[in-house]
């Protein structure tokens, strides 16, 4: 993984027998013990961190494969994971310059396809940080783009306002415009943020 961390400006050196998993239902019949890794993950103890847990129990193999789950497992518990599905995002013209380049942003219209993060969280007590995720999930979108499907940028819609505050300050998110009622918050998939990693359990 040293090649996407580069890429996101984050040097990760530790080995800690990580290995990120695609969590699918023929995943679950097939390692009885990785199933037990999800139901016992616990998040961060706050709203946030509980809502994420229980879906990541309860809904994240139901709504296979319109949301796809990565976890990463380390020594047999789940220390982190997001899900990754299709969407759009509707951005400005000064947006789109960010996103794809000034010279070429008129071309492109206001609505554009994303990597959608519908949900992401890490272990309590973890050694794992969120920017490790962050930068799998973009490292996903990448490759899926590689592949042949077009996205510009990444996104995800805020638990509440204390987490978009986080979303923004630590990872660079940006607030798109309206679509159909909803704003999301999106960063482009081929800058590298200035971001920040507190000490503690947030």
């Amino acid at each position: 993984m040293s090649e996407l961390f580069e890429f996101v400006g984050y040097d990760f050196q530790a080995d800690y027998g990580e290995r990120w998993v695609r969590w699918t239902p023929e995943r679950a019949d097939r390692e009885p013990e990785l199933s037990e890794a999800v139901e016992a993950f616990e998040s961060i103890n706050n709203a946030a961190g509980r809502h994420c847990a229980d879906w990541l129990r309860y809904e994240s193999l139901r709504n296979h494969p319109s949301t796809v789950t990565h976890l990463l497992v380390v020594n047999g518990e789940v220390h982190g994971y997001f899900a990754l599905c299709s969407g759009h995002a509707r951005l400005s013209q000064r947006d789109r310059e960010r996103a794809i380049g000034d010279e070429r942003a008129h071309e492109f219209t206001p609505v554009q396809p994303v990597a959608h993060v519908a949900w992401l969280a890490k272990r309590r007590h973890t050694h794992v940080s969120g920017l490790e995720i962050m930068a799998r999930a973009i490292g996903v979108a990448l490759e899926v783009i590689d592949t042949g499907q077009g996205q510009i940028a990444l996104s995800l819609n805020a638990f509440d306002a204390r987490t978009a505050k986080m979303w923004r300050d630590r990872y660079g998110f940006r607030r798109s415009q309206p679509l159909d009622g909803r704003v999301n918050l999106w960063r482009g998939l081929f800058d590298e943020p200035d971001v920040e990693e507190p000490g503690g359990d947030e």
